[in-house]
């Protein structure tokens, strides 16, 4: 952002009043084509730039977004934001942020400079996408490809000035051979020389998986092995994993609260938050107080090991920092919160056609969910609705398509009921359903609650 040191300090000064002040600016050129029934429909490129304050005096707290912040406007609507928290009630939810300036790591990978020539490339690999799924079966093809470049910088009255860069891409495609057959194929990353090859290899899978699902005949109720594919897994067991938050837990809104320290999965389950991956698309090198990001371990061989800690929820628990803290909108404000950058799932050892084959009970194998609701978080009771694929496979061979089942069943208990884990770690971001990158494999469960759906 032109002038953002210049801004921060007029934010500084606006919000001399207040206790803790974060500022966080970002500067964005982002790009997105749309593309349905085998054609591009949409070619779109903008560019914002925004400032996103936080204020605290004691614990009352409040916050704004500022676009396009000049000096003139960021003065006026931080001292309105400044005399607005005034106002406001103490915050239960907030102990403070960083005192103190630390020394980071350098960001590595982040950007890469293949970014500001990849808008030329982009329409033609749509097209090889296109045509990709075509090859493997499909009759229309669908999607979006996003990409684009960010800086963001960051201040705090207790002395923090920061900035990094990013590039990242995100492809989301799906084929149709018919109204009910349908399949669909993720790409994200950060390194360009990769994005070619990973948007084919997506679009393929898209293709295959529309052609195998042809078919489908109504699923039957019961209690059925499941294979997810990454998609799939980064859904649910991801889901799980951001639960691994203190501030969660407190609202009543973590199944994993009260059970730090427990087995609760095998012992070829092991996560943790990484925002030092060159490829994680929440990677970053320090959090939003400035504090140093660092590896968290969350689960150790099936054990619920550590969970995630802002400044704020540290104090409350008396331990330290994780480097985690994100401003986040919780209560109708932001505030700097525990929030997971990047989970990364351990490696197991088959490959996902080897879980096929090993598949001797009726099981089913999943490729894409969506509608995943809670009905109670602390328990961590869910249903979701499996789309696109969906195949029962017998005696290690897919039998038949299968239509219209819902997956219910409480996703704690699916970690004790892990079979295989699988080799084949994949980056899962889907704004749909995935919002936290993912890196995860296939996984398979045994005896899970399958009921029939109305889509």
């Amino acid at each position: 952002m032109k002038d953002a040191d210049r801004l921060i300090t007029a934010a500084m000064n606006a919000a001399r009043e207040a206790t803790d002040v974060i500022v966080k600016c970002t500067a964005a050129s982002d790009n997105q084509i749309r593309f349905s029934n085998g054609q591009i429909d949409i070619s779109n490129q903008w560019s914002f730039t925004k400032m996103d304050v936080f204020v605290a005096i004691g614990k009352r707290i409040g916050s704004t977004e500022i676009q396009g912040p000049t000096s003139q406007v960021v003065r006026a609507r931080i001292s309105e934001l400044v005399a607005r928290t005034k106002g406001m009630g103490q915050s239960q939810l907030y102990n403070g942020i960083s005192g103190a300036p630390s020394k980071h790591r350098r960001a590595r990978g982040l950007l890469d400079r293949g970014i500001e020539g990849f808008g030329e490339q982009a329409p033609i690999l749509v097209r090889q996408v296109i045509d990709a799924a075509e090859e493997q079966g499909a009759r229309r093809v669908a999607g979006s490809l996003s990409f684009g470049r960010r800086r963001f910088e960051l201040g705090t009255n207790h002395g923090v000035r920061e900035c990094y860069d990013e590039s990242s891409y995100d492809l989301n495609v799906r084929s149709f051979v018919d109204s009910e057959s349908s399949g669909q194929g993720l790409a994200s990353g950060r390194d360009m020389s990769k994005a070619e090859e990973r948007f084919l290899e997506a679009a393929r899978e898209s293709g295959r998986i529309a052609a195998m699902s042809k078919g489908g005949v109504q699923g039957r109720p019961g209690r059925y092995d499941l294979l997810m594919n990454p998609t799939v897994a980064a859904n649910l067991l991801g889901q799980l994993a951001e639960s691994a938050n203190p501030l969660l837990m407190m609202l009543g809104a973590s199944p994993l609260k009260g059970r730090l320290g427990a087995q609760l999965g095998p012992e070829g389950l092991s996560v943790v938050d990484d925002p030092d991956m060159a490829e994680g698309l929440g990677s970053r090198p320090f959090d939003d107080e400035g504090v140093p990001t660092r590896v968290v371990d969350l689960f150790r061989r099936g054990r619920f090991v550590g969970v995630l800690h802002s400044t704020s929820t540290a104090r409350e628990a008396g331990t330290q920092t994780t480097g985690s803290s994100r401003l986040v909108n919780m209560g109708g404000s932001r505030l700097p919160a525990p929030w997971a950058s990047n989970l990364a799932f351990k490696a197991g050892d088959s490959s996902p056609q080897e879980m096929l084959e090993d598949c001797k009970k009726p099981t089913i194998y999943v490729t894409s969910t969506w509608y995943t609701r809670f009905s109670n978080y602390e328990e961590g009771i869910f249903s979701t609705i499996p789309r696109d694929g969906i195949f029962l496979v017998e005696n290690g061979e897919i039998a038949k398509p299968l239509r219209k089942i819902r997956i219910s069943d409480n996703i704690v208990g699916l970690l004790s009921r892990i079979q295989q884990i699988g080799s084949d770690v994949t980056q899962v971001r889907w704004w749909e359903e995935v919002e936290t990158p993912t890196f995860i494999p296939h996984v398979k469960f045994s005896d899970v609650n399958i009921t029939t759906a109305t889509m």
